[in-house]
């Protein structure tokens, strides 16, 4: 197989994912795809690029509410619970997660950090890689799996990497 990028929101798989997990926790597609409208009309129209530019600022973060996160972390019978529990391997919806948890400094219960970073364990990883993007993934997942280790309730965590995005 082989993935040719090391980023954990990068690709198709993981755009479906990330859009299912934020679905359920209330954010609001339409409003976020009228304003991609409104740039791509603006970018046909040949808009001056401080138009553009203040447009894409308009458009909220890819990331769920802390509020609505937590909701759906702490409640054992919530969809994303219900999701997380029908997961085989689990793999893209556990890195994604943790991905928000850490831009949102939501709750991080024990059972989901441990398989978050069972996910995010070289080990398990390896293999979905093109060698020349092993040495870079390795280095950040060991970046990601050490702001897992140390995540905060409450506490945002910002990449210093694009591995996120």
């Amino acid at each position: 197989m082989g993935k040719d990028g090391v980023s954990i929101l990068g690709g198709d798989d993981e755009s479906d994912v990330l859009w299912t997990i934020l679905e359920i926790c209330g954010f609001d597609y339409e409003a976020y795809e009228r304003i991609e409208e409104e740039i791509d009309e603006e970018i046909l129209k040949g808009a001056e690029n401080e138009v553009i530019e203040a447009l894409s600022e308009s458009l909220p973060d890819l990331v769920p509410t802390r509020e609505n996160l937590n909701a759906q972390l702490l409640d054992p019978y919530s969809e994303l619970n219900i999701l997380l529990s029908r997961c085989e391997i689990g793999y893209l919806e556990f890195l994604i997660l943790g991905v928000f948890i850490l831009k949102t400094g939501a709750v991080f219960p024990p059972e989901l950090k441990d398989k978050v970073l069972k996910t995010a364990a070289w080990e398990t990883d390896e293999w979905r890689w093109k060698e020349e993007f092993k040495e870079e993934r390795k280095k950040a997942l060991q970046y990601f799996r050490s702001k897992i280790e140390n995540h905060i309730d409450g506490k945002v965590s910002v990449p210093e990497s694009d591995f996120w995005n």
